[in-house]
């Protein structure tokens, strides 16, 4: 009875270790992180290891060096990612620091399904000196009854909430919409409409890397501001 008794008990601890596992791994899939295990250059005149190495980097490679943890920031921030955490060493035996990152820029469809647009004119209207462009774009949506095709989100964007008319609050965000022309033959239209633009100008050639790849998914043939 004790020996059936027991094997009962490790298999449903096996099942709950199994079913635990399988969430996590549904969170990491959903939550990608970066890790990076590098030297990090520390600030001011205290001996590093790493301060030999950067000698021996400058030398034998072309601009290669150890970074300080700003310069980390400034490289992840214009590749779209956002440090969340830095672990130094705890020990002289270990010079090695690890850095934890996430995307800082994410990107979602209305849909999964993509709709087929006739070589779209993409037309930009972001908010800037009295709002002129963004108020353009924005009476176009409706008036060409344009549907919500993606939502760009970025760490870079103002950290502020919009409450919309509708009394929702939602993240700073950019967004493209779509309208089919009214006859075969035609162009379609990309508008580009948002709440804000990037605070940093390495964050602002990385949005324009995101909307050109979209732009290049549906043949944009032209550009427009």
């Amino acid at each position: 009875m004790e020996k059936t008794k027991s094997k009962a008990t490790t298999s449903t601890t096996t099942m709950t270790v199994n079913d635990a596992s399988q969430d996590d791994d549904k969170q990491n899939k959903n939550n990608p992180k970066l890790l990076i295990i590098d030297l990090i250059m520390p600030e001011g005149n205290k001996p590093f290891i790493g301060k030999f190495i950067d000698i021996v980097m400058l030398a034998l490679t072309h601009k290669g060096r150890i970074r300080t943890e700003k310069e980390f920031h400034k490289l992840l921030n214009s590749s779209g990612f956002i440090i969340t955490k830095i672990i130094h060493p705890s020990d002289n035996d270990n010079f090695l620091s690890i850095i934890e990152a996430i995307p800082g820029m994410k990107i979602v469809y209305r849909s999964s399904e993509l709709p087929e647009l006739q070589s779209p004119y993409l037309i930009q209207g972001l908010p800037g000196n009295g709002y002129v462009g963004k108020l353009a774009i924005d009476h176009l949506i409706p008036e060409l009854n344009a549907n919500h095709l993606v939502d760009i989100y970025s760490t870079s964007f103002s950290p502020q909430i919009v409450i919309r008319l509708n009394g929702v609050a939602e993240l700073m965000k950019n967004t493209i919409f779509y309208s089919k022309a009214s006859s075969s033959g035609k162009n379609d239209l990309l508008l580009l409409t948002g709440d804000s633009q990037p605070e940093s100008p390495d964050s602002e050639y990385l949005l324009i890397e995101q909307i050109l790849d979209i732009a290049a998914k549906f043949n944009t043939k032209k550009f427009l501001r």
